[in-house]
């Protein structure tokens, strides 16, 4: 049984969430008292990252951005005109590479900001609770 691009697609770009989240926990954040609370609380920024992905890498080709790109840095020629389909990718990729690295960057670090500073006031209010009951046992 063959999958659709589609399928196969939306499993690679899951899996690359789920590895992307491992990586920002276990090298940038720290890691959670709650991975899995962690990982779906960032999930939404994943996929919202992938639909602005897409839709970009899709304007950006309907608008023959990677051609004009060039043209204006002087990689190709107005004599070139009508090769619009020989250019290649690479402007294009970077460009949706930025916006949406940009976009994640903002977007975790607020997500996990909050996340941590919950932690924080959880850990704190187990230490006064912790503190309130040896008080009254003594």
């Amino acid at each position: 049984s063959s999958y659709d691009a589609g399928t196969i697609f939306a499993g690679v770009q899951l899996a690359c969430i789920v590895l992307n989240h491992f990586l920002n926990v276990g090298l940038v954040f720290g890691w959670p008292d709650d991975y899995l609370q962690s990982l779906l609380s960032n999930l939404p920024v994943g996929l919202t990252s992938l639909a602005l992905g897409a839709k970009l890498a899709s304007t950006l080709e309907r608008r023959q951005f990677e051609y004009h790109a060039q043209l204006t840095l002087g990689w190709i020629t107005s004599t070139d005109q009508g090769k619009e389909e020989e250019v290649g990718g690479f402007l294009s990729s970077v460009t949706v590479m930025a916006v949406t690295g940009i976009y994640n960057y903002v977007m975790l670090n607020l997500i996990n900001s909050n996340n941590k500073k919950d932690e924080e006031k959880k850990k704190k209010k187990g230490t006064k609770t912790a503190a309130a009951k040896e008080k009254k046992e003594l």
